[in-house]
């Protein structure tokens, strides 16, 4: 039966003010009066999870207090011990809808925080050096991380941890130098992606390579002059890549650059 009034309590508007979205409070402020005054129940799978969560917690409130009136109304203790039974199921569903809702919350915070770990390890490789008058930087400075803020600067800044982690592999073997070599290399043939920078690491990996005195050697040359470009190595490095497609098609007999 409809109500023309009810009693809003302080703890209702406590319980939605917690919900910063101001749309989803008015939703949940029109919830309560629907329910309070003409008995409409909310359609939970369509209210956003926070009013959700508020509801579960005010309407047995709501029930209580709509038991209460219409005990007065007829005065009868006799009705309110009939109503009882029904009334504390409906307060047990309530509390299960309460618990499922809560369990979901739990499980969305859960999947944030996994998020923000994942974001705090990316960031980590970005920073190589303590802010000014701040705190000493906690990320770890090695030839890894210092590689990985290179790449991140120069190639991809939304590179995969995947790929981060590889390119820190290839710099505690390989060293730093050889792996920016191999950048600036990539950057020269207008190839700058990780496919293309792993497979020259690799190259580098399997003939030997572990400073850039071992690439110069390999590369029958002397360390370039400052500012020189690196045109030279993305060269010969895609002709070993040429060599390698006509291989593997069949077509050719010639042997890769050494």
């Amino acid at each position: 039966m409809d109500r023309s009034q009810f009693t809003f309590y302080e703890s209702f508007f406590l319980a939605l003010q917690r919900i910063k979205d101001k749309e989803a409070r008015a939703d949940g402020y029109d919830a309560i009066c629907d329910y309070a005054l003409h008995g409409t129940e909310p359609d939970f799978d369509a209210l956003p999870d926070s009013v959700a969560v508020a509801l579960y917690l005010i309407l047995p409130n709501l029930d209580a207090s709509r038991r209460k009136a219409d005990n007065g109304k007829k005065g009868g203790s006799r009705k309110q011990t009939r109503s009882k039974p029904k009334a504390n199921a409906k307060q047990e569903q309530w509390q299960e809808q309460g618990d499922r809702s809560s369990k979901k919350e739990s499980e969305i915070e859960k999947k944030i925080e996994k998020e923000n770990e994942i974001e705090i390890e990316n960031e980590c490789y970005r920073k190589t050096s303590p802010p000014v008058g701040g705190e000493v930087e906690r990320c770890p400075d090695t030839a890894a991380a210092r590689v990985r803020a290179d790449y991140l600067d120069r190639v991809n800044p939304a590179a995969s941890p995947s790929s981060l982690e590889e390119l820190g592999a290839f710099a505690e073997e390989l060293g730093e130098a050889v792996c920016r070599r191999a950048i600036d290399v990539a950057r020269d043939a207008k190839k700058a992606t990780w496919p293309y920078i792993r497979a020259i690491l690799r190259d580098k990996q399997a003939r030997g390579v572990k400073s850039l005195a071992d690439w110069e050697a390999l590369e029958g040359r002397r360390e370039k002059a400052p500012g020189a470009t690196h045109a030279a190595d993305a060269k010969a490095f895609q002709r070993d890549l040429d060599w390698m497609d006509r291989f593997l098609s069949g077509g050719s007999a010639w042997s890769p650059s050494s």
